[in-house]
């Protein structure tokens, strides 16, 4: 394989999933499906990732409200870019 070939994976979605994929990728400007998929799963796998490194601690409804708006926030603006 060469430099610039990049592997290729295959997988099936079911109709509202591709209909959200196509909203995200068209609201986001970006110029495929392919595209749109590997922007998702390196947003998602990073906050995974960044998850994981967090110790769990007791926390009240308010904070974990506040901490997911900063997320989606943070997804929005990582999109977009």
């Amino acid at each position: 394989m060469s430099k610039r070939e990049k592997p290729v994976i295959s997988f099936t979605l079911d109709e509202e999933l591709i209909e959200r994929l196509d909203k995200f990728r068209f609201k986001n400007e970006i110029s495929s499906r392919s595209k749109a998929v590997s922007q998702l799963l390196e947003i998602a796998l990073n906050e995974i990732e960044m998850l994981e490194e967090v110790e769990p601690k007791e926390i009240s409804v308010e904070e974990e409200l506040d901490y997911l708006m900063k997320t989606i926030q943070g997804l929005k603006e990582r999109v977009k870019e």
